[in-house]
């Protein structure tokens, strides 16, 4: 598999939306490799969206690491429960991140059924919480490139989805701007 580079970063957010379903998410943690094909994942346009925590370009500590630079890894404890994990985009002045709400589980798939206490694949990682538990995602991940060799997570080039295969619906689990078509999922 070939890692993605920094140029991958370099469009639109709801293009990267489109583009990285079916690319390939592996956490690498003491040796131990785990991950799959992205199947599911919600943008997120800064100062103009309403679901962002960036809107208003008001800056916080939850929405400066939204401004940094395209690539970085952004997670968050969301209800103090859940990392959700997200990946920066836009960048220069501007704001932006692609939360990655799914993979379709294939690489150390007994490691994350042991993290997530469950001896079933179904519903292993069908949720940003569930997949940040099974993949050991935390903010110990803050500010890694992934796209960089040194990072524990890596994204890497996969299936090319054809867009027919791609379904926009209205975000989920945020109260402004869940009407927006925003969440991307392969059919």
């Amino acid at each position: 598999m070939k890692q993605i580079n920094k140029r991958f970063f370099e469009k639109h957010t709801l293009e990267i939306l489109d583009d990285i379903l079916g690319m390939f998410l592996i956490s690498e943690i003491n040796g131990i490799k785990t991950g799959g094909m992205i199947v599911e994942a919600e943008a997120y346009l800064g100062a103009d969206d309403p679901g962002s925590f960036a809107y208003g370009g008001k800056l916080t500590k939850r929405s400066t690491p939204l401004y940094g630079e395209p690539g970085n890894i952004f997670v968050y404890l969301n209800y103090g429960i859940y990392y959700l994990l997200n990946i920066i985009t836009e960048g220069k002045g501007k704001s932006g991140a692609i939360l990655i709400r799914g993979i379709k589980p294939e690489f150390g798939v007994e490691e994350m059924m042991k993290r997530r206490g469950k001896d079933s694949v179904k519903g292993l990682t069908d949720g940003p919480g569930k997949l940040s538990i099974a993949l050991s995602i935390d903010d110990k991940f803050n500010n890694f490139k992934i796209y960089s060799k040194d990072s524990p997570l890596k994204l890497f080039y996969g299936e090319r989805i054809n867009t027919s295969r791609i379904k926009h619906t209205g975000r989920i689990g945020i109260r402004n701007g869940a009407e927006l078509p925003y969440r991307a999922l392969i059919l």
